[in-house]
């Protein structure tokens, strides 16, 4: 139900979300949110791998950007797993919520292609717990600042960074 110029990338807002694991057995795991146009990550580390803990992680999101939230998110879209059951927590925050079909991740493929480069960091297998809250901001850092041949040369932050400072 998605609408064609969120699938074809017309605009910055739209986001798609999916958690990362290390272990089954791991305790924590992260929530990832990458800016459908930009690229942009967001990386939260969540307490564990359900709709509670990524509804926390959702309202961490928002009371950093109180004012611009709803600029900045419009949408999000997720796959059907257990931990993304709680749509209605999240629309409450004012952001329109989709789910991708069943097997069928290249309806968030960009989410998919930016947790390929989050395990050179953090390979599978290895405990989330093991990566304090500043590893990981500095590997979202590090996503959101790496040159990309599709902007030719810029990185998604500047691509993002622009278009809200043309808003702001």
């Amino acid at each position: 139900e998605r609408a064609e110029f969120i699938n074809n990338r017309e605009e910055l807002g739209h986001w798609e979300m999916d958690t990362v694991v290390g272990t089954r057995e791991s305790k924590n795991c992260l929530l990832v949110l990458t800016e459908r146009k930009s690229r942009k990550q967001i990386i939260e580390k969540i307490d564990a791998k359900n709709s509670e803990s990524v509804v926390e992680g959702i309202k961490k999101i928002f009371n950093r950007y109180p004012k611009t939230f709803k600029k900045r998110f419009l949408t999000i879209t997720s796959d059907n797993g257990a931990e993304f059951m709680n749509a209605e927590a999240i629309e409450k925050l004012g952001v329109t919520y989709f789910y991708a079909h069943s097997y069928c991740s290249w309806e968030r493929g960009s989410n998919e292609n930016n947790n390929k480069l989050i395990r050179r960091f953090i390979s599978k297998g290895t405990p989330i717990e093991n990566y304090s809250k500043k590893e990981i901001k500095n590997i979202e850092k590090w996503m959101n600042n790496y040159p990309r041949e599709l902007f030719h040369g810029k990185t998604a932050e500047e691509i993002y960074q622009n278009f809200f400072r043309k808003i702001a």
